[in-house]
């Protein structure tokens, strides 16, 4: 875990919840948490799990600039990211884990329409979370400042 990063995305969570939602351009509001997703996966260790994310956040990029951004959801996430951010340097991973997956199939929810839950409900248990939640408990196993 990279405490300065930590520190740094903790800040820009809560600016966001101290009026950056309205304030900031699109571009930057995606920015902000496209880089905190980077961060937290990239505690893994994990380098394909990080490119796959970083291919994601290009991906989003291109589908989310060309939307009007709900702003009002942002606050909701925010609170969300500095709760996990919380957890995991606490060292409480199985509930930064659990968190992480209530987080996602929320987002999940938000972004794919009403339809998601029985698309997820054919998937067999766990499998949507399987690359996060490894994501979170390899954290773990590094421990404090070993990046």
């Amino acid at each position: 875990m990279d405490a300065e990063a930590f520190a740094r995305h903790r800040q820009q969570q809560e600016a966001l919840l101290h009026g950056d939602i309205l304030l900031l351009p699109r571009a930057e509001l995606f920015q902000v948490n496209a880089s905190f997703h980077e961060m937290l996966v990239g505690c893994s260790g994990n380098q394909f799990l990080f490119e796959a994310v970083r291919r994601q956040n290009r991906l989003r990029r291109l589908i989310e600039y060309r939307h009007q951004i709900d702003r009002s959801r942002l606050a909701n996430q925010a609170r969300e990211h500095l709760r996990l951010l919380d957890l995991v340097e606490r060292g409480d991973l199985k509930e930064a884990s659990a968190f992480l997956s209530a987080h996602l199939d929320n987002v999940r929810s938000i972004t794919s329409g009403p339809d998601t839950g029985s698309r997820r409900a054919a998937r067999p248990s766990g499998t949507h979370v399987a690359a996060p939640a490894t994501a979170v408990r390899s954290s773990a196993r590094e421990g404090p400042g070993s990046e």
